[in-house]
């Protein structure tokens, strides 16, 4: 979570131009969510999973994906990415602050957190 290692070895290899389908994760811990009232039903099993097993979360609270191997590419290049289709995996999404975190750092002394349906 948070960051890549460069020493991480890629997940996938693809060729230029092929198309693929990635699953991504809502950026917060199943405790969170479960806190701010989403049925645990609702709580995907991967993040769940994540949250259990990876020990290495580095500095940041995204679950990023990856990293893809393009096969040819080579530092420097500029990469063309179409998202052809988004389908949703869960019915809400979160929406959250807290003190001396995120675009308004200060102006908040209190932290509060909201389900989006």
């Amino acid at each position: 979570m948070g960051y890549y290692d460069p020493k991480t070895p890629p997940v996938l290899r693809i060729q230029s131009g092929d198309t693929v389908e990635i699953q991504t994760l809502i950026a917060s811990s199943p405790e969170r969510f479960e806190s701010a009232r989403v049925p645990p039903d609702q709580i995907e099993q991967p993040l769940r999973d994540i949250f259990n097993q990876v020990k290495e979360k580095g500095p940041g609270a995204h679950v990023l994906t990856g990293p893809i191997y393009i096969e040819g590419a080579e530092k420097g290049d500029v990469l063309e990415v179409r998202i052809q289709k988004i389908q949703l995996a869960i019915p809400y999404a979160l929406n959250a602050f807290s003190p001396g975190r995120g675009f308004l750092p200060d102006d908040y002394p209190y932290a509060k957190t909201k389900v989006i349906p």
